[in-house]
């Protein structure tokens, strides 16, 4: 399963529901690395008969663009009744799970004995440094 705002490791696809007698139809892809998908579009002809046999909405161009025209083109949804409507994208928000606080596994004896350790040290060296003068 795909979490918003979590990225893929690999590239996923999801398909729409399969159906049978049709070949499995593409929905969104996503890209190794990446954390948003990219919905499939289709032509407005095939999308009505996608839409109708899976029935789901899918997302469509008009028949006659072009190419270079689909960025700039206003894209619909047809609806398995046929109908077409205009294309709002949906924007998903990742809602953070409330997080617990860890619980305390570490000690603070390897620390207390490293400080004794070297406090050890310190005196012996500076015992040594007096009886030195």
């Amino acid at each position: 399963m795909i979490v918003p705002g979590e990225a893929a490791p690999s590239s996923r696809y999801i398909y729409f529901p399969a159906v049978a007698g049709h070949p499995k139809a593409l929905r969104t892809w996503f890209a190794r690395e990446t954390s948003n998908g990219q919905d499939i579009i289709y032509p407005k002809r095939h999308a009505m008969e996608l839409a109708a046999v899976v029935k789901e909405p899918v997302i469509a161009v008009p028949d006659e663009v072009k190419e270079a025209e689909y960025k700039t083109v206003p894209l619909a949804i047809v609806t398995p009744e046929k109908e077409v409507k205009p294309y709002e994208p949906q924007t998903f928000v990742a809602e953070a799970a409330p997080r617990k606080p860890l619980p305390r596994t570490a000690s603070q004896v390897p620390l207390l004995a490293a400080l004794g350790i070297l406090s050890l040290g310190g005196a012996f060296g500076l015992r040594a440094l007096a009886n030195r003068a």
